[in-house]
């Protein structure tokens, strides 16, 4: 008796996305890879998802990368900032946001949600990683701004 196992080929993700001048481009095969998404989204749902999470993160970041490029920083990974594995953690901060946003917006809208119990069940599953996904990426952008993490009301 013998054994044939199919491997399927990997999937050409194509180009990293342009983030502007500014910041730095984006590979989608390592966010595929980092945020373990799998061959069941497509190369063009993948892009479009971290062009919208590049969107979102730079419009929040605005104001602060405008003064950053005041103060004399051409580019995002020469703000100073302290390194981690050779890399600027504002770099990593910002990557972690984009992977983040773009994670969550194809689990939300890759539920396989179906009207049994089975899709009820996988719809809730997905709800709560999607929402992980969006509070690492606050996360990351608070860490870039210096602000604090938590968020505390009065009652």
């Amino acid at each position: 008796m013998s054994l044939s196992v199919t491997i399927p080929a990997r999937t050409n993700d194509g180009d990293a996305v342009s983030a502007g001048d500014w910041y730095p481009a984006v590979a989608p095969a390592d966010v595929r890879t980092a945020m373990r998404l799998g061959e069941t989204v497509t190369p063009e749902r993948l892009r479009a998802a971290i062009v919208g999470a590049i969107v979102t993160v730079n419009r929040d970041l605005a104001t602060w990368a405008a003064l950053q490029g005041e103060a004399g920083y051409p580019k995002l990974e020469d703000v100073p900032a302290g390194q981690v594995d050779g890399t600027s953690m504002i770099i990593l901060a910002w990557r972690r946001a984009v992977m983040s946003y773009a994670a969550a917006d194809l689990l939300e809208t890759h539920a396989e949600i179906s009207a049994t119990n089975d899709g009820l069940q996988r719809a809730a599953e997905v709800a709560l990683p999607v929402e992980q996904h969006r509070r690492n990426a606050l996360h990351a952008i608070r860490d870039i701004l210096g602000k604090r993490r938590s968020k505390v009301a009065l009652v």
